[in-house]
């Protein structure tokens, strides 16, 4: 949010905020329905191919949400390939990684959700966990505390993020290349991520919450 009116504020226009469906989203960007997709867009294989889209701005790491009684059960990939019968839901992820995590998850049904908000809201569906980045899985689990995010050890999984561009708009395409790399050189980006990542504050001198520290451990 900070950044689509950080770039608003850089082009002098007004801000508008358009829903999507992640379904249809190739077809909206194709009809122009927006200038510019800015809300943690997954870069995928098939996404590549179906729409026009910066280079990624970020890197998320992926991880598992669960049950907090569930906890040390996932800090395992190791043990989680020998469980049998375990189910895990995820949203939005390209389709060669999902084959790829089946190979090596070979006990494992792997369920595709069509929000990640299925997983907390219809526990009918008896899922054991839902694959998704850290940082957004932390900001669920403010919603739902009895849930935690857990990276197994020794996993190193990331994401990238890019933001799509509307209407194969080459002249928008090559502003957003240049301006993410400019709000990344002087520092917006980093601000942005230390407040609502890593929970920095530079008013605030009494320790706080933070998915840096908390739940990836980055910080001591």
């Amino acid at each position: 949010i900070n950044m689509a009116y950080a770039l608003a504020s850089d082009l002098r226009v007004d801000i508008e905020f358009v829903p999507f469906d992640r379904a249809t989203l190739a077809q909206q960007l194709a009809a122009d329905d927006f200038d510019v997709v800015m809300s943690g867009l997954v870069g995928t294989l098939e996404r590549s191919e179906a729409m026009w889209h910066t280079s990624p701005y970020m890197d998320v790491r992926l991880a598992f949400v669960v049950p907090d009684y569930e906890v040390r059960r996932f800090r395992s990939l190791e043990t989680l390939r020998t469980r049998r019968g375990l189910r895990i839901g995820y949203v939005d992820l390209s389709r060669g990684f999902v084959e790829r995590l089946k190979q090596r998850m070979r006990h494992a049904e792997l369920v595709e959700l069509e929000t990640n908000r299925v997983f907390f809201e219809a526990r009918s569906q008896d899922l054991d966990a839902l694959l998704i980045s850290a940082e957004s899985g932390a900001a669920f689990t403010l919603l739902y505390p009895e849930y935690e995010v857990v990276v197994p050890a020794h996993t190193e999984v990331s994401l990238p993020l890019f933001y799509a561009i509307g209407a194969n708009d080459a002249e928008m395409r090559d502003f957003l290349e240049h301006w993410v790399d400019l709000r990344k050189m002087d520092g917006t980006m980093e601000e942005y991520y230390d407040h609502w990542i890593l929970g920095k504050n530079s008013n605030d001198k009494g320790a706080r919450w933070c998915i840096g520290r908390d739940v990836l451990g980055w910080l001591d």
